[in-house]
């Protein structure tokens, strides 16, 4: 992980916003998330590539320091 702020305030959009795609991705940046809305819960998360990529290292240092 880079630094402590590793996601900031995520942007909160309705699915409805998916019908102009090409904004909603245009938003997703490194430490910036879009959650997406289903009739007013969050349902989906669009995450930068970079990010998904520090998720899944953290998590299987977590896995693996919970088998030793």
């Amino acid at each position: 992980m880079e630094g402590k702020d590793f996601l900031t305030e995520p942007d909160i959009r309705p699915m409805s916003e998916l019908r102009h795609y090409r904004k909603v991705l245009k938003d997703v940046v490194p430490g910036h998330p879009v959650i997406l809305t289903k009739n007013g819960y969050g349902k989906y998360v669009i995450l930068a590539i970079k990010d998904y990529r520090e998720l899944m290292a953290i998590k299987r240092e977590l896995e693996e320091d919970g088998k030793n």
